[in-house]
């Protein structure tokens, strides 16, 4: 029986030691931290992949050309209708003048950049979607 207590207390020992030296390696190496800022890395990359992904689409791109789809995007809320009412719009935009989407109503305005950017600086640009801007 002593054989097999020793290899038990020497197995326990050996495995203590691998998990206290593995903490302090990837304390030393810096590990832990690369391993976050690769997570945020990623989380970015999702979200500025679904960006373009919406972009394509309000452009007129079809949402079957875009592969691999994740079901957690969202997609704007502009329908074809809406679509046909953008485009006769862009026919008539003068410089510095936005196309803006209502989020409560749905409904599809030309604005000018100026009044865009008043609605940035009070904070009320989640009330609103920039469909498309026509200059600087």
């Amino acid at each position: 029986m002593t054989g097999y207590t020793e290899l038990l207390i020497g197995l326990g020992i050996a495995i203590t030691i691998f998990f206290v030296f593995r903490g302090v390696n990837l304390w030393y190496w810096r590990i832990n931290d690369l391993i976050k800022i690769q997570e945020k890395h990623e989380t970015l990359l999702t979200e500025q992949n679904n960006m373009l992904k919406n972009i394509y689409v309000q452009l007129g791109g079809k949402i079957e050309d875009v592969s691999r789809l994740p079901k957690n995007i969202e997609i704007s809320k502009i329908n074809d209708n809406d679509i046909e009412q953008v485009e006769s719009l862009k026919k008539t935009l003068k410089k510095d003048e936005l196309i803006v989407k209502i989020k409560q109503n749905g409904r599809i305005e030309k604005w000018e950049k100026t009044d865009w950017d008043e609605i940035i600086k009070i904070g009320n640009q989640d009330k609103f979607e920039l469909i498309f801007s026509n200059g600087n």
